[in-house]
């Protein structure tokens, strides 16, 4: 059996690569690995330059550079578990393939940051939107002298032992404060 820690002063038994804990039957099976995962380093050192994050100009600027057919950001969507926990290494992948993959996570990086700063934008454009109809109520209620109806739910929280649910609603008052109501639905 040959392993990485089987180092030989001999230069024709030194395996000079990582196997990462691989072990081999034969001398050419180490020596295969080894060329194999030399090769696959050459080809990643080729993004080493490469941001962790990219843009949808950005990856596809890399992949012409590099002659890589870029993939569509659905396509990356799709392989996104693989992506996550893939382990694109020798000797079930190639380099270029790994590359192309490696790429890919970048890209898949900015479309998640992407998606959770729209996913952001939309939850304080509703926080925006329902704090204004609110004002707004407020000032209706005002302008009328009259209650306006800020919300209305079913409940069912209620102290009454004949009673299944309560309709409550909130009113805004005239006066700037808040009047809530529980009507029983026997």
């Amino acid at each position: 059996m040959y392993t990485y820690s089987e180092y030989h002063d001999d230069p024709q038994y030194a395996f000079k690569c990582n196997t990462g804990g691989w072990v081999f039957k034969t001398e050419r099976e180490a020596r295969e690995f080894c060329n194999t995962r030399n090769a696959f380093l050459e080809v990643m050192a080729t993004i080493a330059d490469v941001p962790t994050e990219l843009n949808r100009s950005e990856y596809e600027q890399v992949c012409i550079k590099l002659d890589i057919v870029p993939m569509t950001d659905q396509e990356i969507e799709r392989a996104s578990y693989a992506l996550h926990y893939g382990d694109f290494t020798p000797p079930t992948y190639t380099g270029e393939y790994a590359r192309l993959m490696s790429l890919a996570a970048r890209r898949l990086r900015s479309i998640e940051a992407e998606k959770e700063t729209r996913a952001k934008q939309r939850q304080d454009e509703l926080e925006k939107r329902a704090t204004e109809q609110r004002q707004a109520r407020f000032a209706q209620a005002r302008e009328t002298g009259k209650p306006v109806i800020l919300a209305q739910w079913m409940s069912d929280d209620c102290d009454l032992p004949d009673c299944g649910m309560d309709n409550v609603i909130e009113y805004a008052m005239p006066d700037g404060s808040i009047k809530m109501t529980r009507y029983h639905s026997y």
